[in-house]
């Protein structure tokens, strides 16, 4: 078999590994995926250009499984459009690897290193989206993860890579029969069981009995607006549900054709409904303005008395708004203005609060993205609620990728979460992420009790990344220290 052959099957191996690790079954496959790549690339020789096919092979096979639904966009023009975030995806994902065709000693420092750092610039440039976190895959096993309270999720991108390498090295001495085999084994098994047993150690802490009764809404992909309106209220007025403390309904379920919330009429009629109803009921739904060229979507909660309301601050590219739009125009694929009115961010930190309660309500994409929900959520909330609408209907790595990362964020905030969907998920989970109820693409209503829980994790509290910081620390030791 020539060389560049050899490449190719490494690349197309770990980019299977990777895919594979999503399925719950197949989770393990994450802490051996990138050795198919690393081993090649050591006991070869090849040319740079050949070593290079390897790492395009997989970030290629990872990127196109991962963004698949940037290709599920309707409007034409994205058809060519989005699939270029791909390209510029897989071409970042290239970037670590890169560190191997160097001359530097410590070239697994620098790439497991320079991956989280990637992992971070992610979630902050115009394509920004979570999705590229390998900790979201430990996600699967909650009851094993329960430490991202202190990390977050880079802390578990970071463990895979830990152990990626250390199974390497591993396999390494052990092909080679040197004698620090022993060792290397001991190392690794302390650094696999040691995050395990602080996490079963802290799943198991008394759960707080203090909860809220919570009814979530699921609409599938069939029901239009007026439709699930019509439904709302018919529920409502029929008295075929019972009074609950947090009702929960999905985004966009309202056009409030540049009127505030205050002077919407149904609204209005949603509210006479439950002051009628005689119950301390709260409704939480989204709505969106509507304005040309401005639009926004926002939150809004309401009870008998009082209607509040935050805005969506971070938007879907491509689907909300378009990154890299004043270049694109520069290449003359936009002329005066978008073909579609794209949305305004509107950048508010609010909590909402209802008697005793205190809560953070997300708007779908931003709910992904645990910087954001940091800057919204303290030691006052009680818990977090969603709501959403998703366009990738039947994309199946689209919907479980929203449940693993739904459960890292009541995990990493020790919150619970109710999540409200249009055509997605709609789920209840606990402050451990495990789910008490979930549904996906129906017409269905979830009860259950949501637990409450008035503290702050350290990750919370923490003002500044640490393992951010500490991986800095490490990435530039690590190309400075050559012994």
């Amino acid at each position: 078999m020539n060389q560049l052959k050899k490449y190719f099957i490494a690349g197309i191996i770990s980019g299977t590994l990777l895919i594979l690790s999503y399925s719950q079954l197949f989770s393990w496959l994450i802490f051996i995926f990138s050795i198919p790549l690393i081993y090649t690339i050591n006991t070869t020789t090849s040319t740079k250009s050949q070593i290079v096919s390897n790492f395009s092979v997989f970030s290629l096979i990872w990127n196109l499984f991962n963004y698949q639904f940037l290709f599920y966009f309707k409007d034409d023009y994205l058809n060519w459009i989005a699939p270029l975030g791909i390209i510029l995806y897989a071409l970042f994902t290239i970037i670590p690897f890169l560190f191997f065709l160097t001359k530097l000693k410590n070239k697994l420092l620098l790439f497991a290193c320079c991956w989280i750092i990637i992992e971070q610039l992610f979630l902050h440039w115009p394509l920004k989206s979570p999705f590229s976190s390998l900790g979201i895959i430990l996600g699967n096993y909650p009851k094993l993860i329960q430490w991202y309270q202190f990390t977050g999720i880079f802390g578990g991108s970071a463990w895979i890579l830990l152990v990626n390498i250390l199974l390497y090295l591993c396999l390494k001495k052990f092909m080679y029969a040197q004698t620090e085999i022993k060792r290397a084994l001991l190392y690794t098994i302390i650094s696999i069981l040691l995050p395990m047993g602080i996490s079963l150690g802290l799943s198991i802490q008394k759960q707080n009995d203090n909860s809220v009764s919570v009814r979530v809404f699921s609409f599938d992909n069939q029901t239009n607006r007026e439709a699930l309106i019509e439904k709302i209220f018919s529920k409502y007025q029929n008295d075929s549900i019972t009074p609950s403390d947090y009702t929960v309904f999905p985004e966009l379920i309202i056009h409030l054709q540049n009127q505030p919330p205050e002077k919407d009429a149904t609204i209005n009629k949603l509210q006479n409904i439950i002051t009628n109803r005689k119950a301390n009921e709260n409704l939480v739904l989204g709505a969106n303005l509507e304005a040309w060229r401005n639009q926004q979507i926002l939150a809004v909660s309401l009870n008998n008395d009082t209607i509040q309301k935050r805005y969506k601050s971070i938007l879907v590219p491509f689907g909300e708004k378009l990154p890299f739009q004043d270049k694109l125009k520069e290449l003359g694929i936009f002329k005066k203005y978008n073909p579609t009115p794209y949305l305004t961010p509107n950048t508010n930190n609010r909590l909402f609060v209802n008697k005793k309660d205190t809560f953070h309500v997300s708007l779908c994409y931003e709910s992904f993205f645990e910087n954001h929900l940091k800057t919204q959520i303290n030691s006052s909330t009680d818990f977090i609620l969603i709501v959403a609408r998703e366009p990738f209907l039947y994309n199946t790595h689209f919907k479980n990728i929203t449940k693993l990362i739904t459960k890292i964020q009541a995990i990493t905030f020790q919150k619970s979460i109710a999540r409200s969907s249009w055509c997605g998920v709609s789920c209840i989970m606990n402050n451990q992420g495990e789910t008490l109820k979930s549904t996906y693409n129906t017409n269905i209503i979830l009860e259950d009790r949501l637990p409450i829980k008035k503290s702050s994790t350290f990750f919370n509290r923490c003002k500044i990344n640490l393992l951010f910081v500490a991986t800095i620390i490490l990435f530039i030791a690590g190309i400075f220290i050559r012994n």
